[in-house]
């Protein structure tokens, strides 16, 4: 089955400007990872600093039952230091928290995140195991539950679970 010229009209026809079609195609991509490059810099000390000024705000108001104002704090942290796993784990617990799907979507993509950032680390992935047993991914969760075991066999919080009740 042959797909009509006019329907993909914007691709070139003939080998000559298929070349050029590809070499400006190669150019936009290679512009494109050194802008990505660039925006990859290191954060400063001060970023760190007014990170963790946000996040500790944040974490106060979502223990003082505010979780909106602790969403906009948390999220200024991320964006002040992209690398701040507590921030992205924390995200993660409220956005679990709204018990809508989007919320649920959002906490699964934070939690991943927090988790990449920190992958030793037990607490990241029991939450990350939690919210993955809500939205109802068994294996998954299975699977980060036993990798918290293989991280910490002594995770006290992995009791209640042990069973992987999924």
């Amino acid at each position: 089955m042959s797909i009509p010229p006019t329907t993909i009209s914007f691709l070139p026809a003939d080998p000559a400007r298929w070349r050029r079609f590809i070499l400006l195609t190669a150019v936009i991509l290679a512009g494109g990872s050194v802008l990505l490059a660039a925006g990859c810099a290191r954060v400063t000390p001060e970023a760190q600093r007014r990170a963790q000024q946000h996040y500790q705000q944040g974490l106060e108001l979502y223990r003082q039952g505010e979780a909106e104002s602790a969403v906009w704090e948390l999220e200024q942290a991320t964006r002040q230091d992209p690398d701040l796993a507590s921030a992205h784990d924390l995200l993660g617990q409220i956005y679990l928290l709204r018990g809508d799907i989007r919320g649920r979507w959002l906490a699964t993509r934070r939690a991943q995140k927090a988790v990449a950032l920190a992958p030793e680390d037990a607490r990241y992935r029991f939450n990350l195991a939690v919210i993955l047993r809500e939205r109802r991914f068994g294996h998954s969760a299975r699977r980060e539950f036993e990798r918290v075991l293989e991280i910490d066999s002594t995770y006290y919080r992995m009791m209640p679970t042990r069973n992987f009740a999924l």
